[in-house]
C-alpha cells in the first residue's frame, strides 16, 4: 500500500478507542502495518480487523506485558518504526478521598507504562537505525483539575518524561515527540495530522473526555452580549440549589426528552458527546451510561453551582469518562470534528444568536455526526409554567412571551428549530413534539418545586411580600386542580425536538 508510512510497523497502545483508535486508523490509511494493543478484547479486534492490522491484548499497567509486546512485535514483523503511547486510566475523587490503589493504578497505566514502552521501543528501534515514539499528553498535565489529582500528576509526568527522553535520545536513533494540536514540529507529517483531526483524534483519549482546548477566560453563557449573558446566568444561579433539592422530581419530568434526544442523535457505545446547557447533569449522565467507559461526554453549562452538583452525581455513579465545564457556547473553544453527537436541551432558546452557535456546534461535529436540540412547545401546551406566570401577572404586567426573542418560549412554533438547523447547514432535519408530565403529590409540592427551580420565575418573585406569594399560590392551586389524577397531580407539558446531521 502506498502512503507516507508504507510498510512501516506501528504499535498503538490504547488503540481500541479515542485518540488511539483515530491514530491507528490514520497510520493504517497511510500504509503502516498497525498493531492495536488494548485491554478491550471486544472492540480492539474489531478495530484491528477494519484497518487490516493485528490485535494484541494488553494491560499497560503490567510492565512485563508491555516489554513483551514491543520485543515480540519487532521480532515477528521484523522491525518497529513507531510507538504511540495513548492508553491511560483515571480515578475521580478528592485528594482526601482517593484511595492509594486508585492513585497507583492511574500512575501505572498513564505514566509508568509510557516509561516502560519508551525504554523497550528504544532498544528495538536502535537495532534498525531509528524510529519515532509519540507519547500522548494532555492539557491536564499543565494545570490542575478538581478531583483528578492522579490524572494531573500522571500527565504532567508524561510531558516531562518526554522532554527528558528528547534530551537523552535526540542525538541517537530514536526521536521522542510530544504531540500537540498546535505543534509546529516537523516529524508528525501534515497528512497524518489532518487525518487525526478528521477522525476526532484530539487529546480526549481513552476513558476520559478531555478536549484539546480550554478557554481560560470562558464563562458559562447563553447570549452574545455581556448584559444578556449576565442576566441569564444570574437567573439560573438563583435556582441552582433548587435543582439539587428537587433532582428526583425533575428527572421524572424530563426523562422522555432525554431518551428521545439520545435516540435521534444515535448515541451509543463508544460515542463522543457534547451536552450544551447540561444543568446538574441531565441528560449528560444518562448519555454517559449509554456511551459506556470507552466513550466520552463533556457537559457545559452557565452556572458553576450547577456544574458542582453534576460532578458530584457523576462521582456517585462512578462515571469517570464524563467531564463538566462552565463555559459559554458562544465563546468556548471547541475542537473541530471532535464529537459524534451534540445535545442542547432547552439551552439555545436563551441565545441571542442561535445561528452562530449552531454553526459552531456543527463545526465541532465529525462528518456524519448528529445534533439534537430542544425548545418548549407554544405556551398553550405548557400549563405547568403558563398557569404560574398568569397568576403572577395579576400582581404586575409581565413581558410578552415572544417566540422570536431569547427566553422561555423562544423557537416554540412548530418547525422553528428545524429551520434554524437547516440554516446552519445541517441535513436530514426533522422536528417533533415530545409529551411530558409534571408530577407532584399536591399543589404545595408543585409550587415549592416550581419556585425553587424555574429560573425565569426567580426575578418575578424576588422581593414579593408573603401575602402576594400566598395570593399567587392560591390562584395556581385552583387552576391546576383539573390535572389531579387520583391522589397526585400530573400536569402536562410539551417540548419541541429537532435533529439533523452534519
Amino acid at each position: 500500500m502506498e502512503g507516507c508510512f508504507a510498510e512501516r510497523v506501528a504499535v498503538v497502545t490504547g488503540g481500541a478507542s479515542g485518540i488511539g483508535e483515530a491514530t491507528a486508523r490514520a497510520l493504517a490509511a497511510e500504509g503502516a502495518r498497525v498493531v492495536v494493543a488494548d485491554c478491550d478484547r471486544e472492540r480492539g479486534p474489531r478495530v484491528a480487523s477494519e484497518i487490516g492490522g493485528s490485535f494484541e491484548a494488553l494491560d499497560v499497567g503490567d510492565d512485563a506485558q508491555v516489554e513483551h509486546l514491543i520485543s515480540e512485535t519487532a521480532r515477528r514483523l521484523g522491525r518497529l518504526d513507531i510507538l504511540v503511547a495513548s492508553a491511560f486510566a483515571t480515578a475521580f475523587g478528592s485528594i482526601q478521598s482517593l484511595g492509594l490503589a486508585e492513585w497507583s493504578r492511574t500512575i501505572d497505566v498513564t505514566l509508568t507504562a509510557v516509561f516502560t514502552g519508551l525504554r523497550a521501543a528504544v532498544l528495538a528501534m536502535r537495532q534498525m537505525g531509528g524510529g519515532v515514539v509519540v507519547n500522548v499528553a494532555s492539557v491536564s498535565g499543565l494545570r490542575g483539575d478538581r478531583g483528578l489529582s492522579a490524572y494531573n500528576a500522571a500527565k504532567a509526568g508524561v510531558i516531562n518524561l518526554t522532554r527528558a527522553a528528547a534530551l537523552e535520545l535526540c542525538r541517537g536513533a530514536a526521536r521522542p515527540l510530544r504531540p500537540c494540536r498546535r505543534s509546529r514540529a516537523r516529524d508528525p507529517l501534515p497528512r497524518l495530522r489532518r487525518r487525526l483531526l478528521h477522525h476526532g483524534g484530539h487529546p480526549g483519549g481513552r476513558r476520559r473526555p478531555h478536549s484539546v482546548e480550554r478557554h481560560p477566560r470562558s464563562r458559562a453563557g447563553s447570549g452574545s452580549m455581556s448584559g444578556e449573558h449576565d442576566r441569564v446566568r444570574d437567573e439560573w444561579r438563583a435556582v441552582a440549589g433548587g435543582w439539587r433539592r428537587w433532582e428526583p422530581l425533575f428527572q421524572s419530568f424530563t426523562w422522555p426528552v432525554a431518551l428521545r434526544m439520545a435516540a435521534v442523535a444515535h448515541v451509543g457505545d463508544g460515542k463522543r458527546v457534547l451536552d450544551v446547557g447540561c444543568g446538574i447533569g441531565d441528560p449528560t449522565l444518562q448519555v454517559a451510561v449509554l456511551v459506556g467507559p470507552h466513550g466520552r461526554v463533556l457537559g457545559i453549562d452557565l452556572v458553576d453551582d450547577m456544574i458542582a452538583t453534576a460532578r458530584e452525581r457523576a462521582t456517585a455513579l462512578g462515571l469517570a469518562h464524563v467531564e463538566f465545564r462552565a463555559g459559554d457556547v458562544a465563546a468556548i473553544e471547541l475542537p473541530p470534528a471532535a464529537y459524534d453527537a451534540v445535545l442542547a436541551r432547552w439551552s439555545v432558546i436563551y441565545l441571542a444568536d442561535v445561528g452562530q452557535a449552531l454553526a459552531r456546534l456543527r463545526a465541532a461535529l465529525a462528518p456524519g455526526g448528529r445534533i439534537a436540540v430542544t425548545a418548549w412547545a407554544p405556551p398553550d401546551a405548557n400549563p405547568w409554567i403558563t398557569i404560574p406566570m398568569e397568576a403572577l401577572a395579576t400582581l404586575a404586567p409581565l413581558p410578552p412571551l415572544d417566540p422570536k426573542a431569547p427566553g422561555l418560549f423562544h423557537l416554540s412554533p412548530d418547525g422553528a428549530l428545524a429551520d434554524r438547523l437547516r440554516s446552519a447547514g445541517f441535513g436530514d432535519v426533522h422536528q417533533e413534539r415530545v409529551q411530558l408530565s409534571q408530577f407532584a403529590r399536591d399543589a404545595t409540592e408543585f409550587w415549592a418545586m416550581l419556585t425553587d427551580m424555574a429560573g425565569p420565575l426567580a426575578p418575578l418573585l424576588a422581593g414579593r411580600a408573603e401575602s402576594e406569594r400566598a395570593q399567587v399560590f392560591r390562584a395556581v392551586a385552583e387552576r391546576i386542580a383539573r390535572f389531579r389524577t387520583g391522589d397526585v397531580f400530573r400536569i402536562p407539558a410539551q417540548a419541541q425536538l429537532a435533529w439533523g446531521e452534519a
